[in-house]
């Protein structure tokens, strides 16, 4: 579906993904001042959800800061074009802004320095910003303990997003202690977990991306609820997306 202005219920408002049915099965979208994480395999289709999202809130007239892992600015602004998620007008503007994290810490900081350098960057962020998302922060979680990642978290949760700001971060399953995830769902507002499915169609097998709804808005669904879907270029040169969702759904006491 094309992308539309934040949907608004008791004057909240809310950033949508571009697809009316994930927008739907997050309860309408993401709310500001939301703590979010994506989370899945490689090649799950994390990024591009999360650039979607992106894209759903510059349109919503917000501004959003992307910070992105192992790509330049114009990198990932050629990426989110090949996706017709045409970003570079927001730029000159300043409703969006790039950060690549290379320039925000270097490979060879610890952990926790890693954390805290990010975490000073992101304190000194206009106080308009309204949409935070870290794209992703595999190398840095990969070589940090356990307690330090939940205290960053954390921090970020205290300190960001009750501030009023949506923050939205995705990780690789590989990079962390699978023990690590259920204190982090508990952390986290809205929890998403993807991952690659075989499933038939006609008289085909396909992989298709799978997006788990694992938490919303702070509440465990009492039905998990995974929404199929596919990236799809060709679709986005007829609209402004290129998430197609497929009739697929799956609902899990």
């Amino acid at each position: 579906m094309l992308y539309r202005q934040p949907l608004e219920e008791d004057n909240e408002i809310k950033i949508s993904s571009g697809s009316d049915s994930i927008d739907r099965a997050m309860f309408g979208g993401l709310p500001i001042g939301s703590f979010t994480l994506i989370e899945g395999p490689s090649g799950t289709g994390k990024s591009v959800l999360a650039q979607h999202l992106a894209f759903g809130a510059l349109l919503g007239d917000l501004r959003v800061c992307y910070y992105v892992e192992n790509k330049s600015r114009e990198d990932l602004v050629k990426q989110m074009a090949s996706l017709s998620l045409d970003v570079a007008a927001f730029l000159p503007e300043g409703r969006l802004s790039i950060y690549p994290l290379y320039e925000i810490y270097s490979v060879k900081d610890p952990g926790p320095v890693a954390f805290e350098k990010l975490q000073r960057h992101i304190g000194t962020l206009p106080p308009d910003v309204n949409f935070i998302i870290v794209d992703s922060l595999n190398a840095v979680v990969s070589r940090a303990k356990s307690q330090i990642i939940l205290t960053f978290f954390m921090k970020c949760k205290q300190e960001i997003c009750e501030g009023g700001k949506a923050v939205l971060f995705t990780l690789p399953t590989s990079s962390f202690d699978p023990a690590l995830l259920p204190q982090m769902d508990k952390l986290f507002d809205t929890h998403l977990s993807l991952h690659v499915e075989g499933t038939t169609v006609g008289l085909q097998l396909r992989p298709m991306k799978v997006m788990d709804i694992m938490k919303v808005r702070k509440a465990q669904l009492r039905r998990q609820t995974s929404v199929y879907f596919e990236v799809d270029p060709e679709l986005g040169r007829s609209m402004n997306m290129s998430l197609k969702v497929l009739p697929f759904y799956r609902f899990k006491a």
